[in-house]
């Protein structure tokens, strides 16, 4: 089941889900994973965990991850907070949290209030829970530079050598340092911006043909396949899972 809090906030629900695996991607926003049933395992750069019920973990934006499950069987809330509605900088690493207040407020599907004050709740609760392990993690600077250009020019289709131009360094020298510190090569990443664009864009009920023509992909086939592997689902599905409340 999936639903929109607004604009900002989205929450999905997994119910003895058998199996749902994703590659190595990453998301704008911040997401939380509650496990109510099971265990799911997630890796990310230098590290990795698996959290079983009752256990909450938060994973910053951009941080490039992959999960699994490790059960036969596991049930999950997931929640998707934009990181302007936080206004708080990412901590360096995934955090696991233990707040009965956040537990309650993802897992209850709350019928007493408005989609609003449910939204302001949770981004409240959020929001101090975060604080607690916000710090800034230093990165070299054609990282960061490289980052900034593909996520201005997700569409581009400059050419390696011409990536490398960006800050006039070796492209591959670039290529190495990006991969090392994102988790991704620049090619990759910029297909998974491509996919979270497409993302957002079904959420919004676009047909998932012009989806795939507008970002660039050969078809909607090839949309599809990209899509399922990066975040576990078709976009079909997922489309149906995003829905108002």
């Amino acid at each position: 089941m999936g639903q929109w809090l607004g604009a900002r906030l989205e929450r999905h629900a997994g119910r003895e889900v058998r199996r749902y695996d994703t590659d190595w991607h990453f998301h704008r926003d911040w997401q939380v994973i509650h496990v109510t049933d099971g265990r799911r395992a997630f890796e990310w750069r230098g590290g990795g965990l698996t959290i079983g019920p009752k256990q909450t973990l938060i994973l910053p934006p951009g941080l490039v991850h992959r999960g699994h499950s490790t059960s036969e069987v596991s049930s999950f809330v997931m929640l998707y907070a934009s990181s302007d509605s936080l206004g708080i900088s990412a901590p360096s690493s995934p955090t696991i949290v233990h707040d009965r207040k956040l537990t309650a407020a993802i897992i209850e599907v709350d019928t007493e209030h408005t989609r609003e004050e449910k939204r302001e709740e949770i981004e409240s609760i959020l929001a101090r829970v975060v604080s607690r392990g916000a710090t800034t993690t230093w990165v070299p600077p054609v990282v960061s530079c490289v980052r900034a250009w593909l996520e201005e020019h997700h569409d581009s289709q400059c050419s390696f050598e011409e990536l490398g131009r960006v800050r006039g360094c070796n492209p591959f020298y670039m290529s190495h340092l990006f991969r090392q510190w994102v988790g991704l090569s620049p090619r990759a990443f910029r297909v998974q911006l491509r996919l979270l664009e497409a993302r957002r864009r079904i959420a919004l009920g676009q047909p998932l043909a012009s989806v795939a023509a507008d970002l660039g992909f050969a078809d909607q086939s090839h949309l599809g396949r990209q899509f399922k592997r990066a975040f576990g689902l078709p976009p079909g599905l997922m489309a149906g899972l995003i829905t108002g409340l």
